[in-house]
């Protein structure tokens, strides 16, 4: 996820242009501002490496070569009625209070 590394850098840039906004000015109600822009920016950065970690355990988990069967070549089961089911209900129920 890439883009959330964009953010985090756009973030603490933003936080770098503020602090250097206070430094060169002096209006020092920006600080707050880029203060919450660096944390941001490093909540940003948090989620991307836990979602990246989170793919590559994924991914080791995961077998290499999935036997995927194509829907078409798929075995086709047949559909049951409505009284087969309830039928089937029936001898479940008949069979949990016996």
């Amino acid at each position: 996820m890439k883009v959330l590394s964009w953010i985090a850098y756009s973030c603490w840039a933003l936080a770098a242009f503020a602090v250097f906004v206070v430094v060169v000015e002096g209006p020092v109600h920006l600080l707050p501002t880029a203060l919450s822009l660096a944390i941001a920016g490093v909540l940003f950065m948090a989620v991307e490496r836990v979602i990246s970690l989170l793919t590559e355990i994924r991914d080791s988990l995961a077998p290499q070569e999935r036997a995927e069967v194509p829907l078409a070549d798929a075995p086709v089961t047949p559909a049951r009625s409505l009284g087969d089911l309830s039928a089937d209900l029936e001898r479940v129920k008949a069979r949990q209070e016996s």
